[in-house]
């Protein structure tokens, strides 16, 4: 069951002392939509499961790497461009230049959601806990994973990835808050300065350009405190 509690606002440009905010308790993979498929009382075994998703993996990539949106019960899924410009004759260079010479741009596609509306205001009529008053609400990561279309390439810098986990949104004004990446068996330390999202519970954010090839923490730093990811990333 959702679970809602209240908390202190503490962003600059707040408009009240307090905010409601929400957690979840649980998160389902894939493996386990497609065990509760299995068990759901249907004739779809978990093999037909498992079949339909690969099959379903394959046209979507199919569709969003064409160019098109996919549309489904839940929301919109589409490929998004975006990035920055000097002149608006600069030329869209998403791709990661394999000279390392080569200064590299914020420009990037990445996977873009859209939610469904109406199934948006549905979910105003689901049950939740109601919790009390939260002092502190700490950052927690809970996952790192590629935001890239071709999600079977090594990460490289320059490229995005999605963090998901509780509490991780940020105050961008404030430069001592952010997403940085510390090398694993060094003192060298990088602040990320791109995301195409950044809400409490998941950031896109671009790798910065100019890491080395190595191993790193990531760590996310809020107005509250720090939060350190258990999953090592390697950036070739």
């Amino acid at each position: 069951m959702l679970e809602v509690y209240i908390s202190e606002n503490k962003f600059k440009n707040k408009k009240k002392p307090f905010v409601f905010r929400s957690r979840n308790l649980q998160t389902f993979t894939q493996e386990d939509i497609i065990d509760a498929i299995a068990e759901a009382g249907t004739t779809f075994t978990k093999a037909d499961a498992a079949g339909m998703f690969k099959v379903f993996e394959q046209v979507f990539k199919r569709f969003i790497e064409r160019g098109d949106a996919v549309k489904l019960f839940m929301g919109t899924f589409r490929a998004s461009a975006s990035g920055t410009a000097e002149t608006n004759s600069e030329t869209f260079k998403p791709v990661i230049p394999k000279d390392p010479r080569t200064p590299q741009k914020d420009h990037n596609i990445s996977l873009g959601f859209e939610p469904n509306e109406a199934y948006s205001e549905q979910l105003r009529n689901i049950p939740f806990k109601r919790l009390g008053f939260v002092k502190l609400s700490r950052p927690a990561i809970t996952s790192i994973s590629t935001a890239m279309i071709n999600s079977d390439s090594p990460l490289i810098p320059g490229d995005y990835i999605n963090i998901s986990g509780r509490f991780l949104k940020f105050d961008f004004e404030d430069n001592s808050q952010g997403v940085f990446f510390k090398e694993t068996d060094g003192t060298k330390s990088y602040k990320a300065s791109n995301f195409t999202r950044a809400t409490r519970v998941s950031i896109t954010v671009q790798i910065p350009p100019e890491l080395e090839p190595g191993t790193y923490t990531v760590k996310i730093r809020t107005q509250t405190e720090s939060a350190f990811s258990q999953q090592i990333i390697t950036v070739l």
